[in-house]
């Protein structure tokens, strides 16, 4: 039976030395075999006993190989150029320090920028260490060594998530330091956008953020998007009943919209921080968006009232909230359903 099995389970190398161990073993004939054959036939029938338990310590060695946690590569230390970093390469002129080139490059795949047609490793260096080397490349086509400095911008990837006529859901990679009151010149999402419920989540932790008041300076967290980071995009509910009251007033941000508010009694609510403030009203924002700049002398001003969705923008300076704050001029740039924006202005009697 046993040589039955043997046939079906080993193959024939194998039953071959343990069939000669056995033979050699089992019985001795009356003559005495040669001791090199005999020692042949220990060594075979050792084999065939300890199989088993070879096989055994075997595995036993291989699951301890696969269990045993690798070490962690470390970091690389901070300050260093990386793959894929975008380089910002800035020239000055050694005597004035006057700024005469910047230029931006990407690191590739191999760890290398193109500067004057030529292939320099960047990554894995430090900026000052690749400034250096590269105000000599750029030495030799001018008589002077330029002031170079090099600044590494490395970028983070966020996840966005919404629905699909607002966003392209997904990972996006963006700018190093680039801040939420910029998300929408990055990401280009639709019209359709509630720039009033953005829900930064991360960590596990979720907060709303409200675009408008934070380009305004309204809110002042403008929080750094960071690796990892989740971004929620809602809908813009077009029956919303509010307007937004934002600049130099006492209490900037949303607010709602009691039907038939005029703009002065808006103002008179808010407390400008100016006698005659620079008020402009964005209308019709951010389908066809219109922006009127009021005058608090022009007599009309009392029987314009405010609209839901209007953008009520209070300003002490007379560039306007539009001019002093350009992440506020750049959302609202961002969102607009036309360019240019309309500009139209509300005269006097």
């Amino acid at each position: 039976m046993s040589d039955l099995q043997d046939e079906y389970q080993w193959p024939d190398a194998e039953r071959t030395l343990a069939g000669i161990g056995r033979a050699l073993t089992r019985r001795r004939p009356a003559r005495e075999w040669p001791p090199a054959v005999a020692a042949v036939g220990r060594l075979a029938a050792s084999a065939w006993r300890l199989r088993r338990a070879a096989l055994s310590v075997a595995m036993g060695l291989a699951a301890a190989w696969a269990l045993t946690p690798r070490p962690v590569p470390p970091p690389p230390p901070a300050g260093l150029i990386l793959l894929g970093d975008m380089l910002r390469i800035e020239r000055r002129d050694p005597r004035s320090g006057v700024l005469t080139a910047a230029d931006q490059v990407a690191v590739d795949g191999a760890g290398r920028i193109i500067v004057m047609g030529r292939r320099v490793a960047a990554a894995g260096r430090t900026p000052e260490e690749l400034a250096a080397q590269l105000a000599q490349l750029y030495s030799s086509r001018q008589p002077d060594v330029p002031l170079v400095r090099v600044r590494a911008e490395h970028p983070v990837t966020v996840q966005i998530a919404g629905p699909a006529d607002v966003c392209l859901p997904g990972p996006r990679t963006l700018p190093s330091g680039t801040r939420l009151s910029r998300l929408c010149e990055v990401l280009h999402p639709g019209r359709r956008i509630d720039a009033a419920r953005v829900d930064l989540v991360r960590e596990g932790h979720a907060q709303r953020y409200d675009l408008l008041e934070i380009a305004s300076g309204a809110a002042p967290d403008d929080p750094v998007l960071q690796e990892g980071d989740r971004l929620e995009l809602a809908r813009r509910d077009g029956a919303t009943r509010s307007y937004w009251l934002l600049g130099a007033v006492a209490r900037p941000g949303r607010r709602d919209l009691v039907r038939g508010l005029p703009v002065s009694a808006a103002l008179d609510e808010a407390e400008p921080g100016r006698p005659e403030p620079t008020v402009h009203l964005v209308r019709g924002w951010p389908e066809h968006p219109r922006i009127l700049r009021l005058s608090p002398a022009d007599e009309a001003i009392p029987d314009l009232a405010l609209e839901p969705g209007d953008l009520l923008l209070v300003s002490g300076s007379e560039r306007g909230l539009l001019g002093e704050r350009p992440a506020l001029a750049a959302l609202v740039m961002a969102l607009a359903g036309e360019e240019p924006i309309v500009m139209a202005a509300v005269a006097s009697d």
